[in-house]
């Protein structure tokens, strides 16, 4: 079994505290063998460790052991805390003042900068005594062999009404009209949600891709219009298709510039902050009037839970879009310090994960989606926080194509200004290793992608591409021809040897298979991406497999070149990285010449445009006529 680097470093700092206290228990010899002794005490907890499934570690002191809880994502942690509680606390340990959930610094010394290395986003830290070791190591031994025979589950769960409402909004955000289309569908099937609901939901997805026509034509208009409990949210994207109250549309103009002298200074934001909690302080317990509201609500502990519920709900549902230059230091740090709050409180994480998940997919659309300065110097503390977040709550969970988009695009936000890399890193490859399957190469395509141009190692993509490209030669039915060509050009890309490349992605020797972009009919494809590199990479990608003239526009404002695009065969809009501008000047374009691209990396531009011919396959006419 192969053990990493950072794992046999921190084995190591804690076998010198076993070798100075229980010397019976220490390790001589390779390091790299030590966890190949069956005999030993807790050799279970550093396999489990090893094999990526969490395990704890003692450190001896004189009165009492300290025993450090950890694991390779936050995920795995909390079922790490759950299983201890179940097993061993409190019967043969306890927690004391300063244990729990720590984060460590990794400036800090001792043990610190080893456990960070291995656990960035934390670890569990609990006492036991030492006349209860014995007892401890045989259930930890007992409860890893009962896990190994704990059989596999093979039934399909069935997602519950809020696991496909947060599936819609990721969907929304990642820029997938099909896949919100059939959460919808999924919904009106299983009769989960009431028709005037869902028919809100097609008005939402209608209006995010501005297909306009589609609401004012909808045969359902005029009975939910006259909903009396019509959310705000739903009204106005009504009045901006029927041409109604347009200086209230909820999207601001990007290329208006006089917007950044309206912005009021942080000492008057802090005014407008503190006079909003005075009305809160006016109103019922469960008034929501702004995001500081919404945080207040949800970690309150006296209000009654049904009514807090309710109003968590209905305020997300009817909030307006919030433009991110209201933001300032006072307002971005609270926000930061709430959103890590609330995700290391696991009661609070339990009651209200339904609507954490839409709430971080809703604030994720107004500060990094909607936002046309993206990204910010002075916001990346609140995007590590929403990061560590998005892959505690969406990391491993169904569905993660559109979900896994967003954390990367968090990920180059952070990268772009150099700050957390190595957790930056580490959070990507949990989102990966929590459930490393077929359905997921495409993410790690797009991570690989990321982590090669931004990281500031350039060696740093080379373990997940090896780790993903073994899961794709073990599933070689589950990827394409032209896919597999990709992940061999990625990898020459990231400085792999070709005889590595070969292991994994052969050269067919079988008769030559019809490349679809070669064989699809088009002359003109627009790439819109504010990412240059990518699409330059993605331009070469395409033009070198066919006679297909490829442009690009990487401008946040509309003009002659988007004008130039929309005479083009096929438009492929790269959804995470373009403004709302220049999303604007293609109202009226042809949908079926819009491709909508999820992600933002070369992979995800070149796959976006083999699907879409795909699709078009069976309409050859078409495309010739596109």
């Amino acid at each position: 079994m192969k053990v990493s680097e950072e794992w046999l470093k921190l084995f190591e700092e804690f076998n010198k505290n076993w070798a100075a206290n229980r010397p019976e228990l220490a390790f001589s010899g390779d390091k790299e063998k030590w966890i190949e002794s069956e005999d030993h005490q807790f050799i279970s907890e550093l396999k489990g460790i090893c094999q990526g499934n969490g395990g704890s570690l003692p450190y001896f002191t004189n009165q009492s052991i300290i025993w450090c809880s950890l694991a390779t994502s936050p995920i795995q942690l909390k079922q790490q805390v759950e299983s201890l509680n179940a097993w061993i606390i409190p019967s043969y340990g306890w927690t004391g003042v300063g244990d729990g959930y720590l984060i460590p610094d990794i400036e800090g010394g001792g043990l610190h900068p080893f456990l960070h290395a291995c656990s960035p986003q934390g670890y569990f830290r609990w006492r036991s005594s030492l006349d209860s070791f014995q007892i401890i190591c045989s259930r930890f031994n007992t409860w890893r062999k009962l896990l190994e025979k704990k059989p596999k589950r093979k039934r399909t769960p069935i997602l519950s009404l809020f696991e496909l409402r947060s599936s819609f909004q990721i969907a929304l955000l990642s820029g997938n009209p099909e896949e919100a289309n059939s959460i919808i569908d999924k919904i009106d099937q299983e009769s989960l949600d009431s028709a005037s609901n869902t028919q809100m939901m097609r008005i939402r997805l209608w209006h995010k891709f501005r297909e306009f026509e589609k609401i004012k034509n909808f045969k359902n208009l005029d009975e939910i219009q006259s909903l009396t409990s019509l959310p705000k949210s739903i009204e106005l994207c009504i009045n901006e298709a029927l041409g109604k109250e347009e200086s209230n549309t909820p999207f601001p103009e990007e290329e208006d510039e006089e917007i950044k002298e309206d912005i009021a200074s942080d000492s008057t934001q802090e005014t407008i902050l503190d006079s909003s909690n005075e009305v809160l302080a006016s109103n019922p317990p469960h008034a929501v009037l702004s995001w500081t509201d919404w945080f207040d609500l949800v970690t309150s502990e006296t209000a009654d839970t049904i009514s807090n519920e309710i109003a968590v709900s209905s305020w997300l549902d009817e909030k307006e879009k919030i433009h991110p230059d209201t933001l300032n230091s006072f307002s971005i740090k609270k926000y930061t310090d709430s959103w890590e709050t609330l995700f290391l409180n696991e009661k609070l994480v339990n009651n209200y994960r339904a609507f954490f998940n839409e709430a971080l997919g809703k604030f994720i659309e107004d500060y990094v989606q909607g936002d046309h300065l993206f990204p910010r110097s002075n916001f990346v503390e609140l995007y590590l926080s929403l990061m560590r977040n998005w892959g505690q709550l969406r990391g491993g969970q169904g569905g993660n194509h559109e979900a896994g988009h967003v954390l990367l695009e968090l990920g180059r936000a952070l990268l772009q200004f150099n700050h957390s890399a190595t957790e930056v890193k580490s959070i990507i490859e949990n989102w990966w290793s929590v459930r490393p399957t077929p359905a997921l190469l495409p993410f790690a395509l797009d991570a690989i992608d990321l982590l090669h141009i931004e990281h500031p190692d350039k060696k740093a993509s080379e373990n997940l591409w090896v780790g993903a490209s073994d899961i794709a030669k073990r599933n070689p039915d589950t990827i394409s021809n032209s896919e597999k060509v990709l992940w061999r050009k990625v990898g020459l890309t990231i400085g792999l040897d070709e005889e590595v490349i070969d292991e994994y992605f052969p050269i067919s020797k079988s008769p030559e298979v019809i490349d679809p972009l070669k064989n699809s009919g088009l002359k003109k494809v627009s790439i819109v991406c504010m990412r240059e590199i990518q699409a330059k990479e993605a331009k070469k990608i395409i033009e070198e497999r066919s006679d297909i003239n490829v442009s690009i526009i990487s401008y946040k404002v509309a003009g002659s070149n988007t004008t130039q695009a929309r005479s083009c065969d096929v438009v492929l809009f790269v959804w995470l990285a373009t403004s709302h501008a220049v999303f604007r000047a293609f109202d009226g374009f042809n949908r079926d010449k819009l491709c909508y691209v999820q992600g933002t990396g070369v992979s995800s531009i070149v796959r976006s445009l083999e699907r879409w011919i795909k699709d078009h396959q069976d309409s050859p006419g078409d495309v010739e006529a596109a």
